[in-house]
């Protein structure tokens, strides 16, 4: 098997686990590569490939960092159908599915194929500019246009299926995935969603009209986001991570990605389970009786 390793070099105390890691894959047989910030860690001269080729090569890709580093590699790795196993060294974990303390236990399950790929949707941002399409972007959890560094609001005018739907003046948009659902949209007041639901958010940033509220569309429409009112600058953000300059007049077209994002699930722990151990639902304050 063909292991593609992503370390996120920034976890000062990620080396004592990342190392015995790739020694453990390749004296058990299998074949290990990593993208180049990740050897140039580990001391590895052999098997270094560019993220962008790493995809192409393997069979499944092991992400050690927490759900920032899953992110970062799903927008490389969606577009190959590579299975991506996270292993938790950050702080939430949303989407990560096993801790580093368990990853001994790890490896045996996906030599043999003791797991279960779960299928998320991506999203897709087009800039349209001057009538022809600029640039596409892939991400997993969400794209959102927001001001940059002016504290200024934007004007946009949002279109669904070519419909008009409204006019925002806020400081900024947000349309996520139900992955992304529980990130940026869930702290600007948006819904949370199941991960597996076929839907898109839509969640205002700070609008200056009480009426705005989030809204839930079906997952085959296809959103037009035009750009009529920017004082300063504005940004498209994708995933939180990529970051692009937009233009007076821009129009972004966001849908559904045709690609699914493979998330390799070890734990049998339902996304409740999830919501109540990272969002601390459910949890009864025990007083003492006396």
């Amino acid at each position: 098997m063909r292991f593609g390793v992503i370390i996120n070099i920034e976890f000062s105390d990620i080396e004592p686990f990342a190392i015995p890691l790739l020694q453990k894959i390749r004296a058990d047989g299998h074949e290990v590569y990593l993208e180049d910030r990740s050897a140039r860690l580990a001391g590895f001269a052999d098997g270094v490939l560019p993220i962008e080729e790493l995809g192409k090569q393997i069979d499944m890709a092991l992400v050690l960092g927490g759900d920032g580093t899953l992110l970062a590699t799903a927008r490389v790795m969606g577009p190959c159908h590579v299975p991506i196993a996270g292993i938790n060294m950050g702080r939430l974990g949303f989407l990560v599915d096993t801790n580093v303390d368990k990853m001994d236990d790890l490896l045996p399950l996906l030599y043999n194929g003791n797991y279960q790929i779960e299928h998320r949707m991506g999203i897709q941002a087009t800039i349209i500019r001057n009538g022809k399409d600029h640039e596409t972007y892939f991400g997993m959890n969400d794209a959102v246009i927001h001001r940059g560094t002016t504290a200024r609001v934007l004007g946009m005018v949002l279109h669904i299926n070519k419909e008009y739907v409204s006019s925002y003046t806020a400081d900024g948009l947000i349309v996520s995935t139900p992955t992304g659902s529980t990130a940026y949209s869930l702290s600007a007041g948006g819904p949370i969603l199941t991960p597996l639901m076929k839907a898109l958010v839509i969640t205002p940033i700070c609008p200056h009209m009480f009426a705005i509220r989030p809204m839930i569309v079906p997952d085959d429409v296809i959103l037009r986001i035009q750009l009529e009112r920017v004082i300063g600058d504005a940004v498209l953000t994708i995933d939180g991570q990529a970051g692009i300059s937009l233009h007076i007049s821009d129009q972004i077209l966001i849908q559904r990605a045709p690609e699914t994002i493979q998330l390799v699930r070890i734990t049998r722990r339902s996304f409740y389970d999830l919501l109540r151990e990272k969002l601390g639902w459910g949890v009864a304050k025990t007083e003492s009786r006396g």
